[in-house]
């Protein structure tokens, strides 16, 4: 049982860590998003250039725009323009092209008519934090109960010990007891022999 515990325990610790990584993520998604915001409602407009093409991600069949802008003041702005293009070279083909962005002085961009998702990365942040600190109190719960189950353990040995010292030490006394009366029946009989020869 103490095993299956501490594997639980060890499981959930490592699942918590998980959480952890997840909520901290998404509290980033969630300040970019926010600077994001801010960029659309500073209006600041630009013409960003497309430098390259991508896929979607690893293992997607489209592809998607990257762009790149730099400001007079050197600031550089990179993002995902348009995504979901079907082919590989339908995408080339938007290479050098412009699109507009949004920016804010800060090296935050973000293409103008996409909304940034301030709300479902807030509420994912609290889901996984919330998440997180449930499996830490569960964590902690199991932590406790194998505490618990240890001393209950120690315990029972201890029991144990003290009686197999019981049980050991009635029977060196019932062996006392057995060897006594035979050293007096031995005694009876050295008399008698011994009252024999005289």
């Amino acid at each position: 049982m103490k095993i299956i515990i501490k594997n639980k325990a060890n499981s959930v610790l490592l699942i918590a860590f998980v959480f952890l990584l997840i909520t901290g993520v998404m509290f980033l998604n969630y300040y970019i998003s926010l600077q994001h915001r801010k960029a659309i409602a500073d209006g600041v407009i630009v013409e960003a250039t497309v430098v390259k093409v991508e896929r979607d991600s690893e293992r997607s069949t489209t592809w998607r725009e990257c762009y790149e802008y730099v400001d007079d003041n050197g600031v550089k702005y990179s993002g995902w323009g348009k995504s979901g293009i079907k082919s590989e070279a339908e995408a080339r083909a938007h290479i050098g092209t412009k699109i507009k962005i949004y920016i804010d002085g800060k090296g935050n961009s973000i293409p103008v008519g996409r909304k940034p998702a301030v709300k479902s990365n807030l509420i994912l942040s609290v889901i996984f934090a919330t998440l997180t600190i449930i499996l830490i109190v569960i964590y902690i719960c199991l932590l406790a109960k194998r505490k618990d189950e240890k001393a209950l353990i120690e315990q029972e040995n201890a029991k144990q010990e003290e009686e197999r010292k019981r049980f050991v030490n009635s029977s060196f006394l019932a062996d006392l007891q057995q060897l006594d009366s035979r050293q007096e029946e031995l005694e009876e009989y050295q008399k008698d022999e011994h009252q024999d020869f005289s």
